[in-house]
C-alpha cells in the first residue's frame, strides 16, 4: 500500500490481479486491471514518484510495471534482470528506482526510465548481507531493507554501502514497513497481528493492536492482522487489514500501548 501526493491510496491485490485505488477525498474506488498487451499477474509491492506515477512489482512477470497517475500503462522495468521482485521504492532526489529481488538476494537500482546501473548486497547471514530481502524504504538518505530471513532491517547508503542494522528478533514477522519524517520505523507484524514502531536503535517505541503476555507478544485473535502500512502527505499513519479495511492509526510513544479510536477510511 502507498499514498500519492493527492492522498489517494493504492493497494495491490495479488488474488484478483488488480491494484485498488481509494480516493478518500472524493469518496471513490476504482481499479487498475490487466489488459491483453500488458497483463498484470501477481502485483505485490507498490511505490509512487513525485509525479504520482505508479511502480508495482509483479512477481508473476518478474517485472516492475509503471503506470501513469490515471492508471494507464507507461513502461515495464527489469526484463531479463529480475527473478522474483518484491519491495520497491523511488529515490525522488536522484531519480532512481530500488527493487528488492527475493530470489537473487540482491537490490537492483534503475533509472526511472528503466536502465539498470547498479546491483548490490551479497547473500549470507553476516551484517550487510541478505537472505530474504522483502520490502524497501528510504529515510534520511539511507535505504532500509527488510531482510525477513535474517530477522533485521539492513541499512545502506544510496550507493549500496552498508551502514548498520535494526534487528527485530525471531519472534517478529514483519511483512511491510515505512518511515515517518523523524526517521521512526513502523512495521506490520504477522506474529502479533499488530503495528510496531522502532527508533533508530531498534528499540520498540509503541504498538497498535499488539498484546503482551509476560513480556511476550501474543496474537489478538479477535482482530485481523495488519498487512501493510504507509504514511500520507499529511503525516497520517495508515495501516491495512484484510478485506481492505484501511485505518488511520495514532501511536502513543510507550511500549505496547493500545490506542483508540481507530478510524476506518475505506472498505471494499
Amino acid at each position: 500500500m502507498v499514498a500519492d501526493s493527492r492522498g489517494r491510496l493504492f493497494v495491490t491485490d495479488p488474488s484478483l490481479s488488480v491494484i485498488h485505488v481509494f480516493d478518500v477525498k472524493q469518496g471513490k474506488h476504482w481499479q487498475i486491471r490487466r489488459d491483453r498487451e500488458q497483463p498484470l499477474i501477481h502485483p505485490t509491492f507498490i511505490a509512487v514518484d513525485d509525479e504520482d506515477n505508479i511502480y508495482v512489482t509483479d512477481s508473476g512477470r518478474a517485472l516492475v510495471i509503471v503506470y501513469l497517475p490515471n492508471g494507464h500503462f507507461k513502461r515495464a522495468i527489469g526484463e531479463g534482470y529480475l527473478s522474483r521482485p518484491a519491495g520497491v521504492v523511488v529515490d525522488i532526489l536522484h531519480r532512481a528506482l530500488y527493487v528488492a529481488d527475493w530470489q537473487r538476494k540482491e537490490i537492483q537500482v534503475y533509472t526511472l526510465d528503466s536502465y539498470l546501473y547498479q546491483v548490490f548486497a551479497d547473500r549470507g547471514s553476516s551484517p550487510g548481507h541478505l537472505t530474504g530481502p522483502l520490502d524497501l524504504a528510504i529515510s534520511h538518505h539511507e535505504l532500509a531493507v527488510l531482510d525477513s530471513e535474517n530477522s533485521r532491517f539492513e541499512l545502506f547508503n544510496l550507493t549500496g554501502q552498508f551502514r548498520g542494522s535494526r534487528p527485530f528478533g525471531q519472534n517478529r514477522k514483519p511483512t511491510a514497513f515505512t518511515f515517518d519524517a523523524a526517521g521512526i520505523l513502523y512495521y506490520c507484524d504477522l506474529e502479533s497481528g499488530g503495528l510496531v514502531a522502532l527508533d533508530a536503535q531498534g528499540e520498540e517505541l509503541a504498538g497498535w493492536g499488539v498484546q503482551h503476555n509476560y513480556g511476550q507478544l501474543v496474537l489478538d485473535y479477535d482482530t485481523r492482522p495488519f498487512l501493510s502500512v504507509t504514511i500520507d502527505p499529511l503525516g497520517v499513519i495508515l495501516a491495512l487489514r484484510p478485506s481492505f479495511l484501511i485505518e488511520a492509526v495514532k501511536l502513543e510513544m510507550a511500549p505496547g500501548e493500545l490506542v483508540d479510536p481507530k478510524m476506518p477510511l475505506a472498505v471494499q
